[in-house]
């Protein structure tokens, strides 16, 4: 490799030679014909047409000449005598010049190319992402005034956004907190003033028939009136208490519209399967029609998180499986895990507020998931219950299947459920969600 280019100057120097000599049988044809113009175009001297001769098959050698001492070269050359000419063979050793050309070309593009990154992500990802690193911790500590300015940056802008949406979401939230504490308490003092003035009543007139104060029976008889009379004041007040109570507190909203049901299972399936999986939890959908549903599919959603995950608090661990009917242009999903059941006297309570069952005394919670469940999907026009019981799940499976007016893609419930069935009797509990179709 060192010294091709004395190989491409000999091949160069025969091609020459090559053509001096095709040159000089042309002359030799041309002198014996009769045709004078083909005699005096042919070259007399033997000499080579340079400008035709290809070189292009030679990467080193840069052109040839006829050699002319005075001539100052451009390149190193070599010279050839060829028929009594002398040729001279320009040449380069290598063409690392080229090559070095190039790679100094593709070091400026590269170091250009990282200029340009580093400003862009400094520009772009870097400063952006310093403006809002505390928000976190603003938020944290009820800093919910201060909005952040968005911007169509395709990397933080959708974050952005949502981040002014939590904020917002929590100073409403607050507001609201701040206004419910402010009138229960209003409430409070007000029925602690209202309820003081038939309390005196009620003690006065107690306080005077235990003394004798009244001799009179009538007088007697409108003091126990009077004591029915501000007990029944009392009475609605404290009913009143109890309504207020009972107002929803959560003020919560839904955004009914319309989604595939498919959409939802596949939700469910996705969030659930490796999380049951990891915790060794045998976790089953059973086939279904598809069909479209009305109501929130977000809100839907997070219905049957609550549920799945009140079966993995509660349940045994050892299954949770969906099975699917239709009833009355409704679907109806039954979500059941194994696990011993709270008693049937409490089951009627679980949808009530902050009420939690005899088997939640050691785990964690506030008693209000399954009541907003019910809440949230009475605002969608469906609703939810729930069973325990101690049954067979093929039978159970066929229960669920009996009312069923449009079969599951396979035409068999029952079939899956009892593939899926891990003993002949299991005690089980059941909620059941009523989604309305569209």
């Amino acid at each position: 490799m060192k010294h091709a280019y004395r190989v491409q100057v000999k091949r160069a120097a025969d091609m020459i030679s090559e053509a001096a000599s095709a040159s000089e049988t042309t002359s030799a044809l041309g002198k014996a014909s009769e045709n004078a113009s083909e005699a005096a175009s042919a070259n007399a001297d033997g000499k080579v047409d340079l400008e035709n001769l290809d070189l292009s098959q030679f990467n080193l050698i840069k052109g040839v000449r006829v050699f002319n001492p005075s001539e100052r070269p451009r390149y190193q050359y070599e010279v050839v005598e060829v028929n009594g000419t002398l040729y001279q063979i320009e040449y380069v050793v290598n063409d690392s010049l080229k090559t070095t050309l190039i790679c100094i070309a593709a070091f400026v593009v590269v170091i250009l190319l990282s200029v340009f990154m580093m400003v862009y992500i400094g520009r772009n990802i870097v400063r952006p992402f310093n403006r809002f690193k505390d928000l976190p911790i603003e938020l944290s500590r009820g800093n919910l005034t201060v909005p952040l300015n968005e911007n169509k940056n395709k990397f933080f802008g959708k974050y952005l956004w949502g981040m002014n949406l939590l904020r917002e979401n929590l100073e409403q939230s607050k507001e609201v907190e701040l206004e419910f504490q402010k009138e229960k308490k209003t409430l409070i003092l007000s029925l602690a003033h209202d309820i003081k003035t038939p309390l005196s009543s009620v003690k006065l007139y107690s306080k005077a028939l235990s003394e004798g104060l009244y001799e009179s029976e009538d007088k007697k008889q409108k003091a126990y009136e009077g004591i029915q009379s501000n007990a029944a004041e009392i009475e609605g007040y404290i009913g009143q208490i109890m309504n207020t109570a009972n107002d929803d507190f959560l003020n919560l909203t839904v955004e009914n519209g319309e989604y595939y049901f498919s959409e939802l299972m596949q939700r469910i399936a996705v969030y659930y399967s490796d999380k049951l999986k990891n915790l060794h939890t045998d976790f089953e959908i059973a086939e279904y029609d598809n069909c479209l549903c009305r109501g929130d599919l977000e809100r839907t959603v997070e219905v049957f998180q609550n549920v799945i995950e009140n079966a993995i608090k509660y349940g045994d661990g050892e299954f949770i499986k969906i099975f699917c009917s239709e009833e009355e242009n409704c679907r109806l999903v039954s979500v059941t895990n194994s696990g011993n059941p709270p008693p049937s006297e409490e089951i009627l309570h679980l949808f009530d507020s902050f009420y939690r069952g005899s088997n939640s005394k050691s785990k964690k919670g506030n008693g209000l998931g399954l009541y907003i469940c019910r809440k949230l999907m009475r605002m969608m026009d469906g609703d939810i219950f729930t069973d325990a019981s101690e049954v067979n799940l093929a039978d159970a499976a066929s229960a669920a299947a009996a009312p069923v007016s449009v079969a599951p893609a396979s035409g068999d419930l029952a079939d899956a459920a009892a593939m899926s069935a891990r003993s002949d009797c299991s005690k089980t509990m059941t909620f059941t969600v009523v989604i309305r179709q569209a």
